[in-house]
């Protein structure tokens, strides 16, 4: 008899949306609190704060607090590199106990709301803030044991999703970031249909060949055309993988950002997240066939009270650091979202962003292995999967996401000024001959301003 077909079988596209710099606790870790009391390993405070979410400083002992206004700007970005993660996660121990540094970290302070000074980083969301965040927990699936790969920022994380092994530990400032494999290039290897599309630059900008190459290829389209293609686009050449991409706080952009970096409000990035979704189920037929994947790059400094796993990563070729990371990063925020995944569901199975790589060789790859490097890393304390959550029929239904976000202006904005390597990049697009007509068309009123 013919071996029956598997619930990742039946995906023909998947969709993988990755945010910035917030942590489980700081995004979702209020499901767990009442009224919500749902089975996620998040804040708790029915008798008073437990241990684990009480963070020392100079004397003092400090617990989450709730920022509930959506639009509030944060008062800074708190430092996120590798030097700053390990001052975060002291002490680190075996069997590991919970992280104490991240005030220590970064102290800086906001007024509550209330007229109390409260540590930024220990901020916390509700639903109230964080609509579309509250209606994929409610309809879909959280992932409450997803880690950042690295203990370290923005890029070497990025990259990691990207590659599956990073060169850096430290984000570069004024240089490219130097060639790596990317998930792109196995894409094009393998025959498999792949899409970026991005609000403004994408991250891929960054990297020392791509800087020009993305900018003429057919496989970058602005979010605007998203849902018109999903809708309409001819299955022969429909994406069989699609990343969406927010608008970078740290990159050259028009309007206001967007992907939940520090000191962005909130507020905007559940407004793309919503129109990433509703853009992804504009065809009923397709989007039944599709898993829409949703975390974060690294938690961005804020409190998390979960341990790191204890995960050696090997230092590759060509790498820029000597000293190996031994644990992950931090806990970040996952959805899965799609009629094949439960609602209301935890998926507590531990993974990192390599996961996801781990996800598209089992789905494309003829032998189900993206590299060899990825199916090690899936072993011990990050032996979770992505498609053991997957459902064995999928829903009818498509729920509607509540209105979130509000309307800005098309403002010019270069982006957070120690952003040098963005700017650089685009800049270096800009006046390459072959990039300048591609941008012009893509980014009129941007170009205009550089």
């Amino acid at each position: 008899m013919p071996t029956p077909p598997t619930p990742l079988s039946q995906i023909d596209t998947i969709v993988i949306v990755m945010m910035e710099n917030r942590s489980f606790d700081h995004l979702l870790g209020y499901l767990s609190l009442s009224p919500h009391n749902r089975p996620i390993d998040g804040l708790i405070n029915q008798l008073g704060w437990p241990p684990a979410f009480v963070v020392p400083y100079n004397n003092s002992a400090y617990t989450p607090w709730h920022l509930a206004n959506a639009y509030t700007t944060l008062p800074g970005d708190p430092p996120h590199e590798r030097v700053n993660i390990a001052t975060q996660l002291a002490p680190l121990t075996n069997p590991p106990s919970p992280p104490t540094g991240f005030i220590n970290s970064c102290p800086l302070s906001m007024d509550d709301g209330a007229g109390t000074n409260r540590p930024l980083v220990m901020a916390y969301h509700d639903q109230g803030e964080v609509p579309t965040a509250d209606f994929f927990a409610d309809q879909y699936t959280v992932c409450d044991r997803w880690f950042a790969p690295l203990p370290a920022g923005t890029q070497a994380n990025r990259l990691m999703a990207l590659s599956g092994y990073s060169l850096i530990d430290t984000n570069h400032s004024y240089t490219l970031l130097s060639r790596q494999t990317t998930v792109y290039d196995w894409l094009t290897s393998h025959g498999i249909r792949w899409r970026v599309y991005h609000e403004n630059a994408p991250f891929i900008m960054a990297m020392d060949d791509w800087v020009v190459k993305w900018t003429a290829s057919e496989n970058f389209r602005l979010t605007a055309d998203l849902a018109r293609d999903v809708a309409n686009e001819d299955a022969s050449t429909f994406p069989q993988v699609i990343f969406v991409e927010p608008t970078y706080t740290s990159f050259p952009h028009l309007g206001q950002s967007d992907d939940d970096h520090p000191s962005t409000p909130i507020a905007f990035g559940q407004g793309f997240l919503q129109r990433t979704y509703n853009a992804i189920t504009a065809n009923p037929v397709r989007w039944g066939k599709t898993l829409m994947i949703v975390t974060y790059d690294e938690h961005g400094g804020f409190f998390d009270h979960v341990a790191p796993l204890p995960v050696t990563t090997p230092i590759p070729p060509g790498a820029e650091y000597q000293v190996p990371m031994t644990t992950t990063g931090v806990r970040v925020p996952g959805f899965l979202i799609s009629p094949w995944i439960q609602a209301g569901g935890v998926h507590s199975e531990p993974i990192d962003h390599t996961a996801i790589l781990a996800l598209l060789g089992k789905r494309f790859s003829p032998d189900g292995v993206y590299s060899a490097a990825v199916t090690a890393r899936g072993q011990g304390a990050l032996s979770g999967a992505i498609d053991t959550a997957l459902e064995d029929s999928p829903r009818s239904d498509i729920p509607a996401p509540p209105d979130s976000g509000k309307a800005y202006d098309r403002a010019w904005d270069l982006g957070d000024a120690t952003a040098q390597l963005a700017n650089t990049a685009f800049n270096a697009a800009v006046k390459d001959g072959r990039a300048a007509e591609a941008l012009a068309k893509k980014f009129p009123g941007l170009i205009a301003r550089l």
